[in-house]
């Protein structure tokens, strides 16, 4: 009998771990990248929304 240093079996099961790694890899890395956007938009919002509130304040103050 021929003996082969990898079964095809083995092979197949570890290619297919591999692509399940990289793409739930692949996946987080996305979700990092959307999540860092909404992140940085939000600061953005809530600085913008500080700075009218400090304009209103200082306006209330000037009555």
């Amino acid at each position: 009998p021929q003996v082969s240093p990898h079964p095809p079996q083995m092979a197949t099961g570890g290619e297919s771990i591999y692509r399940t790694i990289m793409n739930r890899l692949t996946a987080l890395e996305g979700n990092t990248t959307l999540y860092a956007r909404y992140v940085e938009e939000q600061t953005t919002g809530v600085r913008e929304v500080l700075r009218r509130l400090g304009e209103d304040v200082g306006r209330l103050e000037g009555i």
